[in-house]
C-alpha cells in the first residue's frame, strides 16, 4: 500500500499572528506598568529608607531591614552609633548623650552575630557619618560563622553593602511592596529613639525572681541547642573585630562586655567546661588585640558582681533592665571597668573564681530534662540568691 504523504505543518493565518502579536504586546506593556509601579510605589513610600528619609512615617520593621537606611540616609543628626545584640539594644540614646557628648543613633540587632554586626560597622563607616561607636560584644555572637551570615538569608545583603543590583532587588520585591502598605497603615514606632529598644515595662517584668521563673525554658532552649566550642570561628570574629578598629583610627571605638547573669554559666560549663573555658579565652584575646589601640577603649562589665549575681535585675537568665544599660555608660563616663594591663589578670582571675563558686553552690538532684536531651542526669538548680543593696542607684565600685 503506497505511503501516506506527510501532513504539512499549519500555518497561522495573517490575523490570527496579527491577535498573536497584539495580545503578546498588551501582556508586556502589562508586565511593565506593574514593574514600574510597584517600583514607584515603593520608591515613593520607602519602608526602610534606602532612597530617601523625606517624610515623617513610622519605623518599619525588621531591625536588619531598617539600620542600613537610617545609616545611610536619616535625617536624623548622629555621630555616634550603637552596635549588638540584644544586651546593647535598650541603650538610650538621650542618654548617651548627655553623659558622654555623642549624638547617637541606635543600630543594633536583636540576637546578632558577630558577622553582621560587621556589616552594620562598615555600612557606618562607608556613610562618613560615624565618629563614635559603642560596641556591645557577646561571646556567643562570635560563635557563628561568617558565611553563615550571607547564605542565611537573614540579613539582607543588598542594603549593607550596596551595588547596582540593590535597587532591583528593593523597588520591586513583593516585600517592600508588603511593608509599603503597612507604612501606609501607620503601623511602627514614630519616635527614632525608641526604636530598636525591646524594653517594655507592659511586657517584660524585672521584679524578684522573674530570672528564675524563665530558667526551666532557658535551661531546655539553651541544652537543646547543644552548644560546643568553635574555636577557629571564634578566632576568625575575634580577628575580624579588632581589624576593622585598627584600620580605622579615625573613629572612637568604646567596646564592652555586657554583664551577664552568673546564671548563664551554667550551660557553658556542662560536658568539661569547654565552652566556658573558650569564653575565658574569648575574654583574654579581645583584651590582647584592643587594649593598645590608641582609638579603642574597653570595658568588662562582667566584674558587676552587684549586677551579675543579683537575679531580681533580669528577666532571664541573661537580659537585664534599662537601668543596667544607663548604668554602664554612667561607668564609661566615670573610667571604671576599663581594662588594662594593670588589671586583666585580676579581672580574668575574678571572672573565674566568682563563677566557680556559685556553681560549687548549686545543688544537683537527678532529673528527667537533662537525661532526656541527651546532655547529662544532673538538675542544675541554681541557689535563691537575694537582691543586693544596690537597687537602682550608684554603689562603691569594687574595681577601678
Amino acid at each position: 500500500m503506497a505511503a501516506l504523504p506527510a501532513a504539512s505543518p499549519a500555518v497561522p493565518s495573517p490575523a490570527v499572528e496579527a491577535a498573536s502579536r497584539k495580545h503578546n504586546r498588551i501582556f508586556a506593556a502589562i508586565c511593565g506598568v506593574a514593574f514600574l509601579g510597584t517600583a514607584a510605589f515603593n520608591f515613593a513610600v520607602d519602608p526602610f529608607r534606602v532612597f530617601h528619609d523625606a517624610w515623617s512615617r513610622p519605623y518599619a520593621r525588621p531591625e536588619r531591614y531598617l539600620v542600613p537606611g537610617l545609616i545611610y540616609n536619616s535625617r536624623h543628626e548622629y555621630n555616634a552609633i550603637t552596635v549588638g545584640t540584644s544586651h546593647s539594644g535598650n541603650f538610650s540614646p538621650q542618654f548617651i548623650d548627655e553623659e558622654l557628648g555623642w549624638k547617637t543613633l541606635r543600630a543594633t540587632l536583636d540576637g546578632s552575630t558577630t558577622p553582621e554586626q560587621l556589616m552594620v560597622v562598615r555600612a557606618a563607616l562607608a556613610a562618613g557619618r560615624t565618629k563614635h561607636i559603642l560596641w556591645g560584644i557577646d561571646f556567643f555572637a562570635t560563635q557563628d560563622p561568617p558565611e553563615r551570615a550571607a547564605a542565611g538569608g537573614k540579613i539582607p545583603l543588598h542594603l549593607y553593602d550596596k551595588t547596582w543590583r540593590t535597587p532591583f532587588n528593593y523597588l520591586v520585591s513583593a516585600d517592600t511592596l508588603h511593608d509599603s502598605y503597612r507604612m501606609l497603615q501607620g503601623r511602627g514606632e514614630r519616635d527614632i529613639t525608641k526604636r530598636g529598644a525591646w524594653f517594655d515595662e507592659q511586657r517584660h517584668r524585672f521584679g524578684p525572681g522573674k530570672a528564675m521563673e524563665a530558667w526551666p525554658a532557658w535551661i531546655e532552649y539553651k541544652f537543646s541547642l547543644n552548644p560546643k566550642p568553635v574555636p577557629d570561628v571564634q578566632n576568625r570574629n575575634v580577628a575580624s573585630i579588632i581589624q576593622i578598629i585598627r584600620d580605622n583610627p579615625q573613629v572612637e571605638f568604646v567596646c564592652l562586655l555586657p554583664p551577664i547573669s552568673v546564671l548563664s554559666a551554667i550551660p557553658e560549663c556542662e560536658q568539661g567546661g569547654g565552652l566556658f573555658a573558650e569564653r575565658v579565652r574569648f575574654r583574654r584575646d579581645l583584651f590582647d588585640g584592643l587594649v593598645d589601640l590608641p582609638n579603642c577603649k574597653l570595658f568588662d562589665f562582667e566584674q558587676m558582681d552587684e549586677v551579675t549575681q543579683n537575679l531580681d535585675l533580669y528577666k532571664d537568665p541573661t537580659h537585664y533592665g534599662q537601668e543596667i544599660n544607663d548604668r554602664m555608660v554612667r561607668e564609661i563616663r566615670a573610667g571604671r571597668y576599663r581594662m588594662t594591663h594593670e588589671n586583666i589578670d585580676a579581672f580574668q582571675s575574678h571572672f573565674q573564681q566568682y563563677t566557680a563558686r556559685f556553681l560549687s553552690e548549686v545543688t544537683q538532684p537527678t532529673h528527667a530534662l537533662h537525661a532526656s536531651l541527651g546532655m547529662s542526669t544532673r538538675e542544675l538548680t541554681p541557689p535563691r540568691l537575694g537582691p543586693t543593696q544596690w537597687a537602682g542607684k550608684e554603689v562603691p565600685t569594687r574595681r577601678q
